[in-house]
């Protein structure tokens, strides 16, 4: 019973890759440059607060902490969930008091998360006001329109 409706969108992904492979390449890039992004951060908090890791040590902490996030998707802000991971990281790098350290790291990781919302509010807000006020019918349309 699925098979017809996994072929039909297998054909319409694959249609949509061959028409727009540049856009899927640059998808792929973005992706990777903020993957890489975000290695380069932790690194920089790591040594913020003492810990001499290298940037494989990054990578596996945000590759893990990802992982870990969406095993829990059902937690708000997967909480917890980052902090063990941080905390179970450090200590398989032997980062000496590891739990000091991950409650540093967590802390910072969480108050840039607060201020990347701040400021996304603080966007919406400057926008919504500067925008003119749509109704929800007219929302609807351009999404129809999108559609066909």
């Amino acid at each position: 019973r699925i098979e017809p409706f996994v072929n039909q969108l297998d054909g319409h992904v694959g249609d949509e890759v061959r028409a727009n492979a540049r856009g899927l390449i640059l998808s792929v890039i973005a992706f990777l440059t903020g993957w890489s992004a975000l290695a380069v951060e932790t690194l920089l908090m790591l040594r913020v607060i003492g810990v001499n890791a290298d940037i494989g040590e990054a990578v596996i902490i945000e590759v893990v902490v990802a992982v870990s996030r969406a095993a829990v998707v059902f937690v708000p802000a997967g909480a917890g969930a980052q902090e063990l991971t941080f905390l179970s990281l450090l200590a398989a790098f032997r980062v000496s008091d590891a739990v000091t350290a991950a409650a540093a790291f967590a802390a910072l990781k969480r108050s840039r998360e607060l201020v990347s919302i701040l400021v996304g509010y603080a966007l919406l807000v400057g926008l919504k006001s500067a925008g003119p006020n749509t109704t929800e019918d007219e929302h609807l349309a351009v999404i129809r329109s999108v559609e066909e």
